[in-house]
């Protein structure tokens, strides 16, 4: 559910859609969501080339929100996420790419070709706080899951110090390197999505994570993420 590719300014060039798609055939990953900084606009590729190989491809970004905490926010269809990606580029400050740090910010099609390069840093707090991401989320008929809320910066728990109760989200996403305690703690309450946040192909085969769903397509998983049993 969290992979960067090469729309991502502090991703590894070798995460190519074709690269991704073929680790995740190799890995026998079943559902693929490509979730770029405050972006979607490489899922029309990913999902090219995911139909080919009987992958489930997850419409997906990771939003920055005002506070500065990481969200993955997942829908059930491109043009739903391409709703939300769009407002929030049309909101984004105007920061062009430093390319001493940072890589060029591709968007391809299915061949790896390139089509164009986004210039401005993607990877910037968005004009919507967290309430109100998970609002327009909903409104997409998406859903929201905090992003790897045990990391020490750009987290949930780093910025806010907890989870809110008035937070509508049953999930949350944990690192692999979720220390045990936090991990029993938080799991008597959410449904805990580990992800691999994965930057370069090597972390993608990091993180071995399984979801029992009742169907194999895009609405079981959401059907599960909506109705988390806790």
């Amino acid at each position: 559910m969290h992979v960067h590719s090469v729309l991502s300014a502090c991703c590894s060039r070798d995460n190519t859609v074709t690269n991704i798609v073929n680790m995740s055939k190799l890995l026998g990953t079943k559902f693929l969501g490509i979730a770029d900084h405050n972006s979607c606009l490489n899922f029309p590729a990913v999902n090219e080339l995911c139909l080919k190989e009987g992958i489930v491809a997850v419409p997906a970004m990771e939003v920055t929100t005002a506070e500065e905490i990481h969200v993955l926010c997942l829908f059930r269809d491109f043009l739903s996420a391409k709703a939300l990606s769009d407002e929030i580029a049309a909101n984004l400050p105007a920061y062009p790419i430093d390319e001493r740090f940072y890589y060029p910010q591709c968007v391809t099609d299915g061949g790896d070709n390139l089509k164009f390069v986004v210039p401005d840093l993607l990877n910037l707090a968005c004009h919507l706080d967290l309430y109100a991401l998970e609002a327009r989320t909903e409104e997409l008929d998406g859903i929201i899951v905090p992003a790897h809320v045990d990391k020490q910066s750009a987290s949930l728990l780093s910025v806010l110090g907890c989870v809110p109760d008035d937070l509508k989200t049953g999930c949350l996403e944990i690192s692999r390197a979720c220390p045990e305690e936090l991990r029993l703690g938080l799991s008597r309450k959410y449904l805990l999505l580990e992800s691999s946040d994965a930057h370069c192909l090597e972390d993608m085969c990091a993180s071995d994570f399984y979801l029992e769903l009742e169907r194999n397509d895009i609405e079981g998983l959401f059907e599960r993420l909506k109705n988390p049993v806790l």
